[in-house]
């Protein structure tokens, strides 16, 4: 043998028997563990066994402090076992979304299988399950989309989106611009590669500035990470675009009256060229950014201006003008960027909202919690408020489990209305009252809440053009129904501007067990 191939022989050894140790180390791990569980799954000719086996070894992948070698195959095994029957469907699926989170270089692989899943279990669902099972395969389609895209594999991307577009139309849904999501999200992985290369350049040198602004301008505007963005934050920077990362990243329920104002106008600036929306801009990044990032801004001013609403309660020209702005950042973000920056949903869907919730975006007052698929409010304040990141544009349907933990005043859901919006009330010792305008409104004597007991509400929202039909059942059984232009609705001039739901809890702590949206007609915009 020669010296060069010798060279290459030594080579090929160093780098390939550490990836063959790994995993003889991994099978090893794994044998040891579930091996005759395993042995015997397999060799029974029932597939229940398989199933049960499967979901266990999903959860050792998902269990914390598992061994980076051993999760993907623990994750592989348990496709192979969940896919032979479908009950197992839904953990084979998981097992491979796991797998492409957790293993960047099996990831266009691991959708792929997802797709063949979840495309399994569409053509088996019946029911009120078809729905559910189309958009779960839709969802997989778009990411299966996105991560071909991503590695440059455009016919194979081209193929996914030309099947989420078939499925929308087979389904009857309202799929909105799927090319453009697939593009949006591939751009997005773009953002996070050059992020992940600038903090590996600063990891190599932490006085390197350039890189510094670069990463903190991409998490802020781009990614919409001000939390992760302070960590890089040199407080000296003159850039106004720099100001305010720090009172950014402690979210908008930490921050006192005069900091909600400074950031909702800094996020504002932030979207860039609003000269024209009466508001000066000082900034000059290097790059202007995306007009994903820019709704994202906007959307993050209004929660701010929100924020400085609710605790600037005197009626004087500060909070006009803070009035007046939060009117012109909704109505840009409500022309201009709902479909740049959200998911577009149609008919038929219903909606988890729990899952959508990040608590430190979405709470501009007091104080929430998620226990599980449980949100709680605080209780302790005057007020807990929340943002809900779903904008209903159309007829719809929102259920509502609700439990009283602590009395206090009363517990407010505010819903769209076409271009207004309903306050739904539920106090104490009234169950439901719907507010007018004019203060005035409907209210249903269903007897008093009772601490501790679950109450289910389900409003129904009809729109037609300018005119509006609203139900709402407390436990079944309906209470209350109204008809009449959707301008009776607008409640207050701050809540009619902003198109999402939201909650609002009055010295009250409440849990709502079940929080849901079916969509009827029209769309609903979610904005993540």
């Amino acid at each position: 043998m020669n010296a060069a191939r010798t060279a290459v022989v030594v080579v090929l050894f160093v780098v390939v028997c550490p990836a063959l140790a790994a995993a003889e180390d991994a099978e090893q791990a794994f044998q040891a563990q579930f091996g005759a569980e395993y042995k015997r799954a397999k060799s029974t000719p029932a597939a229940l066994d398989d199933v049960a086996l499967a979901a266990k070894l999903l959860a050792a992948a998902k269990a914390e402090g598992v061994a980076p070698d051993l999760l993907p195959l623990l994750c592989e095994r348990a496709y192979e076992l969940g896919i032979k029957h479908p009950t197992g469907y839904g953990t084979a699926a998981e097992a491979m979304e796991l797998l492409a989170d957790r293993v960047p270089a099996k990831k266009a692989e691991a959708w792929s299988k997802v797709v063949d899943t979840r495309q399994k279990q569409y053509a088996g669902a019946k029911g009120p399950d078809h729905a559910a099972a189309a958009d779960a395969l839709m969802e997989a389609l778009v990411a299966a989309a996105t991560v071909r895209k991503e590695a440059g594999d455009q016919a194979q991307a081209d193929a996914f989106t030309k099947r989420a577009e078939a499925l929308a139309k087979q389904a009857g849904a309202d799929a909105g611009d799927i090319q453009g999501r697939v593009d949006r999200l591939a751009a997005r992985a773009r953002v996070r590669y050059r992020a992940a290369e600038l903090k590996a350049r600063l990891d190599a040198n932490r006085d390197d500035v350039a890189a510094k602004k670069e990463l903190v301008w991409l998490l802020v505007v781009e990614l919409d990470d001000p939390a992760q963005a302070v960590e890089y934050h040199d407080p000296s920077w003159p850039e106004p675009q720099f100001k305010c990362v720090p009172q950014a990243a402690l979210g908008p329920a930490q921050a006192p009256e005069p900091t909600a104002l400074e950031v909702a106008k800094w996020y504002e600036q932030l979207a860039g060229g609003l000269a024209g929306m009466g508001l000066a801009n000082e900034m000059k990044p290097a790059e202007p950014p995306s007009p994903a990032a820019r709704a994202a801004m906007l959307n993050r001013a209004r929660i701010y201006y929100w924020r400085y609403l609710a605790l600037h309660t005197r009626e004087n020209p500060d909070r006009a003008h803070a009035m007046m702005r939060l009117r012109t950042v909704s109505e840009a973000w409500r022309k201009h960027c709902p479909d740049i920056v959200a998911t577009t949903i149609g008919p038929p869907r219903c909606i988890d909202l729990v899952k959508w919730v990040d608590l430190k975006r979405d709470t501009y007052v007091g104080t929430w919690a998620v226990q599980g698929t449980t949100l709680v409010s605080s209780g302790g304040g005057r007020d807990d408020s929340l943002l809900i990141p779903a904008a209903p544009d159309g007829s719809y349907r929102l259920f509502v489990k609700m439990v009283p933990i602590a009395m206090g005043e009363y517990v407010s859901i505010y819903m769209p209305v076409g271009a207004a919006r309903l306050q739904a009330v539920l106090f104490f010792e009234r169950s439901v009252y719907l507010r007018s305008k004019t203060g005035k409104g409907l209210g249903s004597e269903t007897g008093p809440l009772i601490k501790g007991k679950e109450y289910a509400f389900d409003f129904r929202i009809t729109v037609e053009g300018a005119q509006a039909e609203i139900r709402v059942s407390v436990d079944e059984k309906q209470c209350i129904r109204w008809t009449g232009p959707t301008s009776e609705f607008i409640t207050d001039e701050d809540a009619s501007t902003a198109p999402c739901i939201r909650l609002s809890a009055r010295a009250y702590r409440v849990a709502f067990t079940d929080l849901k949206l079916d969509v009827i007609s029209g769309k609903v915009w979610l904005l993540r």
